[in-house]
């Protein structure tokens, strides 16, 4: 039962970011010439206060790549991401079809429902190539902030619960502004499966530049989030405990093979935890 309570406050949560997520881009889009400054202020602020809300129930991801993470690091089980995948997805179409039945039909279509593209219907954009290496190395920037950030048992406790939701959306929004003004045509980073796939189901057939190259922006995402999960279990970020460790091992070594020391007095012993690494 608190998983399926979970599934729907994930569901509910990231519909409640996808309806926002169009609603900024239409909007600003439309009141400005260059709206990326204000597009990045508003998804940093929408983000963090979404995460702060809902992660005492069900971590707030909001993302399949976060739940995918989160497995990697053995948070949560494969089924949850299973079923966390799919009400993140079922949100994002729900918030979509919302927007939708907000928006007049011609606003929605000229701004595809803000959806995630590689080109725009002129043809204008980027080759799939290069969006692919750029949908990876910005997926992996954030991936990697959520890992070292949110998920690691040691740094996690640090950052708390305030700091590393901040961090996290303050790094969405700095990926989304630098991102928006590569190319025209090129809707951005997307960094989030769930949120491409929303605003291309529910305009369907009417925005074919929604699903040119969608399969981008769920290969590039996994793909980053995997190199991530194996850059972290490589070189985990608390590296001091290792050396730490790896230090007491050398010491056992010598004990066991009878290395004997002059003893210091007890007086003038220095504990090796009271020393700054």
């Amino acid at each position: 039962l608190q998983v399926w309570r979970s599934c729907l406050v994930e569901c509910l949560a990231t519909g409640a970011f996808v309806f926002a997520s169009i609603l900024i881009i239409v909007s600003c889009s439309q009141q400005s010439a260059s709206p990326m400054t204000s597009i990045s202020v508003l998804h940093f602020l929408v983000i963090s206060f979404l995460i702060l809300s809902v992660a005492p129930s069900s971590g707030g991801h909001l993302n399949p790549c976060i739940t995918f993470m989160a497995m990697v690091l053995g948070y949560v089980s494969p089924s949850r991401v299973v079923m966390y995948t799919g009400a993140q997805c079922i949100g994002s179409i729900f918030g979509s079809l919302c927007m939708k039945l907000v928006l007049p039909h011609e606003v929605a279509h000229k701004f595809a429902l803000g959806g995630c593209t590689i080109r725009n219907s002129a043809g204008a954009g980027f080759p799939v190539g290069s969006a692919f290496v750029a949908e990876t190395f910005f997926t992996f920037f954030l991936m990697f902030i959520v890992a070292t950030l949110a998920l690691d048992p040691f740094r996690a406790p640090v950052f708390g619960a305030i700091l590393a939701p901040t961090f996290i959306a303050a790094a969405v929004g700095v990926l989304v502004f630098v991102s928006g003004g590569l190319a025209l045509g090129y809707s951005g980073a997307g960094m989030n499966p769930a949120r491409c796939i929303g605003p291309a189901v529910v305009m369907g057939s009417h925005n074919e530049e929604l699903w040119r190259g969608h399969w981008l922006w769920w290969v590039a995402p996994y793909f980053a989030t995997v190199l991530v999960a194996v850059v972290y279990c490589l070189v985990p970020p608390h590296h001091v405990d290792i050396y730490r460790g790896r230090k007491d091992f050398i010491s056992s070594l010598k004990k066991a093979f009878g290395s004997h020391h002059p003893q210091v007095p007890s007086e003038t012993r220095i504990s090796s935890e009271n020393l700054t690494p």
